[in-house]
């Protein structure tokens, strides 16, 4: 990801999209700040982290100025957000991950791993699923 994110501001910088370019080197921070942190997380969640953020801004000056930013930044930072997967995708997933396993199932467990492969985006989705096979 963040191979595509350093050529996209190479790109917007030959461009000279101002706008865009801000709001890359912004985004790039977050990555960088990750980096030096105690428990870095995955580039997806930083990716989903920081689109939530700018949703919840976008919520917070709709029907201002800011908001047509807000729109814009969410619009570029979209590319970057890892694809939701469908239930039955995620079902799909789960079941041959379990067909895998022929000793006790711990529900806990299985989530855990689960949420590892797919992503934390898919984490509530994972939890009910798992719930719903191991019942």
């Amino acid at each position: 990801m963040l191979d595509k994110l350093n050529q996209d501001i190479i790109k917007a910088r030959k461009e000279s999209n101002e706008f865009e370019l801000k709001t890359l080197t912004t985004f790039k921070a977050e990555f960088q700040a990750n980096s030096k942190a105690k428990k870095p997380r995955q580039d997806d969640e930083i990716a989903l982290g920081y689109y939530n953020k700018l949703l919840k801004a976008l919520e917070m000056y709709r029907g201002t100025d800011y908001a047509m930013d807000s729109i814009r930044e969410v619009d570029i930072i979209k590319r970057y957000i890892p694809k939701q997967l469908e239930a039955d995708e995620i079902e799909a997933k789960i079941v041959d991950y379990l067909s895998d396993k022929t000793d006790g199932l711990n529900k806990g467990l299985v989530i855990k791993d689960m949420i590892t492969d797919l992503g934390k985006q898919n984490a509530k989705l994972i939890s009910q699923i798992v719930n719903k096979l191991l019942t």
